[in-house]
């Protein structure tokens, strides 16, 4: 059977808008995983705090990879994770489900919580820093 004219341009029609779509989609995530990038690495306490402020407080000279995810493009939810390795292969993993509307950072395991939980904590100032970071690399009290 041959396919007449008007078919094939309803065949031709149909695909591109598809893909007119699904590129359409992709771009709508990937602003999204961008913006809650932003959120989690911008976002500062009432004490002056940020989630990357304590995560160099917690492994100090340590890499952070920061990743994001799309949780529900319908929601605008995103999953944001930052790998921390330190120098002996050691990762440790913070999540946090970020809400693009709002915005808002939730905790998406125990260790997103508990940083989370920090951030009312104003950080003490540098000197105590080094002090503390001095004391526990030479193992003084």
């Amino acid at each position: 059977m041959a396919m007449n004219k008007r078919t094939i341009l309803m065949v031709v029609a149909s695909v591109l808008a598809a893909a007119a779509l699904f590129w359409m989609q992709r771009r709508f995530e990937t602003g999204d995983q961008r913006n809650a990038l932003v959120v989690v690495q911008h976002y500062r306490s009432k004490a002056g705090t940020t989630i990357p402020d304590l995560i160099a407080r917690n492994h100090p000279q340590c890499a952070v990879r920061w990743s994001a995810s799309t949780a529900s493009s319908c929601l605008h939810h995103v999953v944001v994770r930052a790998d921390v390795f330190d120098a002996r292969g050691g990762q440790t993993v913070y999540t946090f489900k970020v809400d693009i509307n709002g915005p808002s950072i939730h905790p998406a395991d125990p260790n997103g919580q508990s940083l989370l939980s920090q951030l009312d904590h104003p950080l003490p100032p540098p000197s105590a820093l080094s002090a503390s970071a001095t004391a526990t690399t030479t193992g003084a009290p």
